[in-house]
């Protein structure tokens, strides 16, 4: 199977924003919103009530909840449900974020990606940065982002009429177009030290198909991977076999055979994220379930449900001790245990944005808010796990 030679073309507008500056990121954006612009005391200049600052006191009107700690451990003042830090200690706002979908996480800095582009802050919250890119995003896909091991790239795939994806500097400085640019409409993006996968929604090759494509770290050598009629949603890399989802199952690719189902889904329900945890796989369904079974390759596992969640759950993770999840239209943020997910499960926030995806590292758990229907009102979030 030979790879088109189709050109691709992006436009991308980078624009450096700093936490605290009198302009916000939607100010930037030039949306119009500009909602982080006043603190909740009302002195201006980012909101120091969720990024750590003084903000204000239960005095000025708010429900002022004194003591508690950010996620950054200093003490958050005043204007605080105390709803939205069940254990007493409350999420810290990195950075405003128009529509964040989708987070990578490198050692250094968080990544999302959006309708509008893609962003980077530091994990302090500190030197957000935007890069706007104009390719449309395809009908009901989100852009993919990944971040390379060694953190000096990050990729982020092009699901509109671009397609393929680009590979960007890890500072957002630039990004080189054309990385695979005839992959069909890209859905979702995974990096190792030796590959990059890309996730195909659908494909040039094939009218309605999906699969997956790989490439070199550089973008050569682009090559059709895996190739199926189903259209691949997202990718998870594991030693040396790739996971994907697709509607109706969770699928395993060695690198060197065809893919095999690793877990069948229920033709009543769809799957809507997954995290494979050493010999375990989870998946959040869209029945209010998140399903369990033992891996079993090359013979499908069968999935039992371990938590009936308030509402669909949009995101799932992993650190190998707790199952991570949100849930976007409860405004949760969640885990339960690996070994016993079905009596352990605790709420970690409450009162979020429609959060819609979330990472973790070895203290931290992170997360996106959407904001409204318009993406207002987005963040990106952080928690002390």
């Amino acid at each position: 199977m030979t790879r088109p030679t189709t050109a691709m073309t992006f436009a991308f507008a980078f624009v450096a924003v700093q936490v605290g500056t009198s302009l916000g990121c939607n100010a930037i954006l030039g949306n119009g919103y500009g909602a982080d612009d006043t603190a909740a005391d009302g002195s201006g200049g980012g909101n120091p009530v969720v990024e750590g600052g003084a903000g204000g006191d239960a005095s000025d009107g708010g429900t002022g909840v004194d003591g508690m700690t950010t996620g950054d451990g200093s003490t958050l003042d005043g204007d605080v449900d105390a709803a939205s830090c069940p254990r007493g200690v409350c999420a810290k706002q990195l950075t405003d974020a128009v529509g964040p979908q989708r987070l990578a996480l490198s050692a250094t800095g968080v990544y999302w990606a959006s309708l509008a582009g893609i962003g980077r802050v530091n994990l302090d919250g500190s030197n957000p940065k935007i890069m706007l890119i104009t390719q449309a995003v395809g009908a009901n896909l989100k852009r993919g982002i990944s971040v390379a091991p060694d953190g000096l790239s990050a990729y982020v795939t092009m699901p509109g009429g671009g397609k393929g994806a680009a590979k960007c500097a890890a500072d957002l400085s630039s990004c080189g177009a054309g990385f695979i640019g005839s992959a069909g409409l890209a859905s979702s993006i995974a990096s190792d030290a030796t590959k990059v996968y890309v996730g195909i929604f659908d494909d040039q090759l094939a009218a309605a198909a999906g699969g997956i494509w790989q490439t070199a770290p550089d973008g050569t050598s682009a090559l059709p991977y895996t190739m199926m009629l189903d259209k691949v949603l997202d990718l998870q890399i594991v030693g040396a076999t790739t996971y994907f989802r697709t509607a109706k199952a969770i699928n395993a690719n060695t690198r060197t055979t065809m893919p095999t189902t690793a877990m069948t889904i229920s033709a009543s329900e769809d799957t809507l994220g997954f995290v494979v945890v050493g010999t375990k796989l989870f998946v959040a369904t869209a029945s209010k379930h998140i399903q369990t079974c033992t891996l079993s390759l090359p013979t499908p596992c069968t999935g039992s449900v371990v938590q009936i969640t308030a509402e669909n759950p949009s995101a799932i993770t992993s650190d190998g001790t707790y199952v991570y999840w949100v849930e976007r239209d409860a405004g949760t943020v969640n885990r339960c245990d690996v070994a016993n997910c079905s009596t352990t499960r605790l709420t970690l926030a409450t009162g979020q944005t429609a959060p819609n995806d979330i990472v973790v590292d070895a203290t931290f758990v992170y997360w996106a808010n959407y904001g409204d229907v318009a993406g207002a009102g987005g963040a990106v979030m952080k928690l002390p796990k």
